[in-house]
């Protein structure tokens, strides 16, 4: 017979479990994927700010507001999307593009560039970007 404790045997066996339902989730990315209504509004400002800021171009999301003057298209965006409190948009803007890292849309994603002084650092990639 085997010498392994019985309770070891549970543990590990226990522990395997685990691992598989982690696996199966897809994972803490997977959890926190983004939703439909999150894609609509991407779909929505992503061309704008794609357009004001620039492909490959580090940016944070309180740089958003910099990029947009009054009457701008990016402005006109950000405001449907987030309404008119400009840095309360940059905040909603910030927790979207963590929800929607890497996701495409139109042919261009929002990704992760890194984190800085001021805040996570973005970037617009294209499909051939590595998004």
């Amino acid at each position: 017979m085997n010498d392994t404790p019985v309770y070891l045997l549970r543990a590990i066996h226990d522990e395997l479990r685990l691992i598989r339902r982690a696996l199966e989730s897809g994972g803490p990315k997977a959890q926190r994927a983004a939703k439909r209504p999150d894609l609509d509004v991407l779909a929505t400002i992503l061309p704008s700010i794609a357009e004001s800021v620039g492909v490959g171009v580090v940016f944070t999301s309180a740089d958003l507001i910099e990029f947009a003057p009054n009457g701008s298209e990016l402005c006109g965006a950000l405001a449907a999307a987030f309404g008119a409190d400009r840095k309360k948009a940059a905040r909603q803007a910030s927790e979207l593009f963590r929800r929607c890292d890497g996701v495409a849309s139109a042919g261009i994603a929002i990704k992760r560039a890194g984190h800085g002084r001021d805040g996570v650092l973005w970037e617009i990639a294209t499909e051939g970007d590595d998004a």
